[in-house]
């Protein structure tokens, strides 16, 4: 399942490939209104057509481009469980048993967006199992507006940090992974993390009870662990 270090990797693909280029044809193969939230088609399609990307965005796994113009609206990208971005004539992410087609094949299987570009980039957004959602929205907040702190951004130090945790009871990991508190971490990254720091209590309020020796290695492990797990893009072989 794609988390935080591969949705990256795709906001880096779109910013080194296709910024500051412009979409010459936007096409939906099929009609999936599982994956478009309230998206018709050609309304999806004129809203980007013609349109050229000046910034590819992220906080947790919502990914987003900004497009030119005052009355552009806002693409969002949320991966689900098996969704990525392929760019033609090149190898893409390969979760496992997603049976996604290889990089020759145009469009590629399980395609739910293609997007030419004036450089000659052609790129795909794929989804084998459905679970991923395709916005287009008029203010990003409207998709980030609930989310937590990013980890691989500012990340707040000291009694701020510990405010997070504050009257919290779940297990760490589910708290960890709760999107309102925590945007991008999921199952592999808050298990890494545990695996670098054994001695965190199982439970949040041990982090009160251990005191801020405790929540400065937890805060310490989830910046390190994130920042390594971008870097490498660890997401090319989850």
């Amino acid at each position: 399942m794609p988390e935080l270090p591969e949705v990256e990797r795709a906001r880096r693909l779109v910013h080194d490939l296709c910024l500051g280029s412009t979409m010459t044809s936007v096409h939906r193969p099929v009609m999936d209104d599982k994956v478009f939230v309230d998206v018709d088609v050609g309304a999806f399609e004129s809203a980007l057509a013609k349109r050229k990307i000046i910034a590819s965005e992220r906080h947790g796994k919502q990914l987003w481009w900004t497009l030119d113009g005052e009355d552009a609206k806002v693409p969002c990208f949320h991966f689900g469980m098996t969704g990525a971005f392929v760019v033609r004539g090149l190898d893409g992410i390969q979760y496992y048993n997603s049976k996604a087609t290889g990089a020759g094949d145009w469009p590629p299987r399980f395609a739910k967006a293609t997007f030419a570009f004036d450089n000659g980039i052609e790129l795909a957004y794929v989804d084998p199992r459905r679970f991923g959602k395709i916005k287009l929205v008029r203010d990003v907040k409207e998709v980030i507006g609930g989310l937590g702190v990013d980890p691989s951004k500012a990340l707040p130090e000291g009694d701020a940090f510990a405010a997070m945790w504050k009257r919290r009871s779940a297990p760490i990991k589910t708290a960890l992974m709760d999107q309102k508190i925590m945007a991008g971490i999921g199952n592999w990254m808050a298990d890494g993390m545990f695996l670098e720091y054994r001695r965190i209590s199982r439970f949040v309020p041990g982090l009160s009870e251990h005191g801020l020796t405790t929540r400065s290695r937890l805060f310490a492990r989830q910046k390190s662990y994130t920042a390594r797990a971008c870097t490498r893009r660890l997401g090319r072989t989850r």
